[in-house]
């Protein structure tokens, strides 16, 4: 498990984790929405949530994701995710839409985000949190 600063155990996980963990079971991706469930406490967003579901509905992803698998994924996102309330707006990512993905951290006081999105990846550390990919998280990266 990742060494998480100022022993906070939050984590964000971004949209493309997510999808791609839906896409292939038992991948990295996979894997490392398994260890964030188990071992830390998710944060999301009602505006991540519906970018989630915006994107999982989209009719060429579709045919590739396993109906079940879906909804068992927002089920448990719902049940067992801490929602969270973005009160501070921020433009420090070069893709203005992940920029809800930084204020989801922020709000929750996540000491990691998991993306696999080169345009939230590029900014780590940022304020302090660690931007990882699945497999960083994974390897348990030391990310103070």
């Amino acid at each position: 498990m990742p060494s998480l600063p100022h022993g906070t155990q939050s984590v964000v996980l971004d949209t493309s984790t997510v999808v791609s963990a839906l896409l292939k079971p038992g991948s990295v991706p996979a894997r490392a929405v398994g260890l964030a469930f188990a071992r830390c406490e998710v944060c999301v967003s009602d505006a991540m949530e519906a970018e989630l579901v915006g994107v999982l509905a989209r009719p060429k992803l579709r045919r590739f994701l396993d109906e079940g698998a879906v909804l068992g994924f927002l089920s448990l996102m719902r049940g067992r995710a801490r929602r969270v309330v973005p009160r501070e707006r921020v433009a420090d990512c070069r893709d203005a839409k992940d920029n809800m993905v930084l204020e989801a951290a922020l709000a929750g006081g996540a000491g990691v985000i998991v993306s696999g999105d080169a345009d939230l990846l590029v900014l780590h550390p940022w304020r302090g949190v660690a931007v990882v990919s699945a497999g960083a998280f994974l390897a348990g990266v030391d990310v103070d």
